[in-house]
């Protein structure tokens, strides 16, 4: 595209994560600067998900008078000014002035910055979360929070058709920002979107066909028979073996720090998020009951394992 301020831009175009990163994840209405952004960050081989996260958290800080113009090289930091927030993008890809302390990553970058701008940094383990706001569908907090990859929306992207369609699971009220009994559908749910990612489908193709493809896919292109059942239980087999290596890693999904604006703490005064507030500890130990992982650090049960013929996995957190 030509831009007046930057000139002919040819880049690939910018996807939804990119986009809503770069405009009402900064408050910015200029899309020159977001196609900019997003040719600068592909050239630089930058993740969009966490550069936006970034720049987002800097704008908050400097915006409350947790850095200043002194921190900043002098940059402007403020809600909409595109300008600083390419500016910001080329000094973190080279690592100058503030960028080398951005280019860690949210988790060190708040550490940096101190106390007052920690509960800022809208990140799990260290990932930026994507542009897709839990408080819309409590899910996705407990997916950003449980899934062996932390920060991630695709595990949760099946609840964009009505849940529990054509599956032989207990179903969930479709009722907004409801979130008990949200963990039966999601184990199953989740297990499913593992064995696509086994069979090297794309996830946009799973979410356009019927889950009874999958198995019928599958058979037709190996010449196995497959049932949906036996592709739940690999997809199963995916998410305990991949907890497995957090649990021998010493990553404990209790103690991790969530962060609380994400949850609604404290909650919208006004506007379609008026009053909600997530309850995560009520939908994480509901997932950890209906896994059969320990509530007190998420360790798969030996029984759950073995029945999962992860014998070998098993004997090694158990030994």
């Amino acid at each position: 595209m030509e831009s007046k301020r930057y000139g002919l831009i040819k880049s690939h175009q910018p996807e939804y994560e990119t986009t809503a990163a770069f405009t009402g994840n900064c408050l910015n209405s200029n899309f020159d600067s977001v196609v900019k952004i997003n040719d600068m960050c592909n050239r630089y081989g930058m993740d969009t998900i966490s550069a936006g996260g970034l720049v987002a958290f800097v704008t908050d800080c400097f915006e409350q008078g947790i850095i200043s113009k002194k921190d900043t090289d002098g940059l402007e930091i403020r809600w909409g000014n595109h300008k600083a927030m390419v500016a910001l993008i080329e000094k973190i890809a080279k690592r100058e002035g503030i960028g080398n302390v951005l280019a860690d990553g949210l988790e060190k970058a708040a550490e940096h910055m101190g106390k007052k701008a920690q509960h800022l940094a809208i990140h799990v383990r260290g990932e930026a979360l994507p542009m897709h706001d839990p408080r819309y569908e409590p899910a996705m907090a407990l997916i950003y929070k449980v899934n062996a990859s932390p920060a991630k929306h695709l595990p949760a992207s099946q609840f964009l058709k009505p849940p529990g369609l054509d599956l032989q699971i207990p179903a969930f009220s479709t009722e907004k920002h409801l979130q008990r009994e949200r963990a039966r559908a999601i184990r199953i749910l989740e297990a499913l979107n593992n064995s696509n990612n086994c069979a090297g489908l794309c996830i946009r193709g799973y979410l356009a066909y019927d889950v009874q493809f999958l198995p019928k896919f599958l058979t037709a292109a190996t010449g196995k028979e497959w049932t949906l059942e036996e592709l739940i239980t690999v997809g199963e087999r995916v998410a305990n073996m991949r907890q497995g290596f957090n649990i021998r890693d010493e990553v404990n999904l209790i103690n991790e720090y969530f962060p609380s604006l994400v949850l609604g703490n404290p909650p919208f005064r006004k506007g379609p998020l008026k009053g909600v507030t997530i309850d995560l500890k009520l939908m994480t130990d509901e997932y950890f009951q209906t896994m059969d992982w320990s509530k007190e650090d998420g360790k798969p049960s030996k029984k759950r394992l073995v029945e999962l013929g992860l014998e070998d996995v098993a004997q090694d957190l158990y030994a």
